[in-house]
């Protein structure tokens, strides 16, 4: 999971114990099954830059995520980076709302896993109208949030 001789040159120490550090994240939700394929999330604050984060390349499934092929972005999402990946804009939206609001929020990770859907599917029975699971670690416990919300978000403002 290192970085690519170039990414070496170019970034800060920091930036690069977040990028492996979050690489094996990725891979270690991957191997706990806390992903759905291409369409979650999790985002990094980039050390020592404000407004810039890294998140995975959209289309990759996470046991693919090695540290060079994270995408640094800005707070609107944007691509701050010589990376030739995508990033699909409503899969930050979420993160930097939260990212913008806790500054103290290092790290942010929203999953759709099999758990999820099951609460989906139950709070639907009970007509709660459309729900989302959202799941965050705090103090390193699993806490689960359930709350109305659409399905897809592409504005903070949402």
């Amino acid at each position: 999971m290192s970085l690519d001789k170039s990414q070496r040159t170019t970034t800060s120490n920091a930036e690069q114990e977040t990028r492996i550090a979050l690489a094996a994240c990725y891979r270690l939700a991957a191997y706990y099954r806390m992903t759905d394929l291409i369409y979650t999330h999790i985002t990094a604050r980039v050390p020592g830059e404000k407004g810039r984060f890294l998140i995975n390349p959209y289309g990759w499934r996470w046991e693919e995520i090695t540290a060079s092929s994270l995408v640094k972005i800005d707070v609107d999402g944007h691509k701050i980076d010589n990376s030739p990946e995508q990033v699909n804009p409503a899969g930050f939206t979420i993160h930097s709302a939260i990212h913008t609001a806790s500054h103290h929020a290092a790290w942010v990770m929203h999953t759709h896993s099999a758990l999820a859907w099951r609460c989906r599917r139950w709070s639907r029975a009970l007509k709660h109208g459309l729900t989302r699971l959202r799941c965050s670690f705090t103090n390193g416990c699993l806490t689960t949030i359930m709350k109305a919300l659409p399905w897809i978000w592409l504005s903070v403002s949402e």
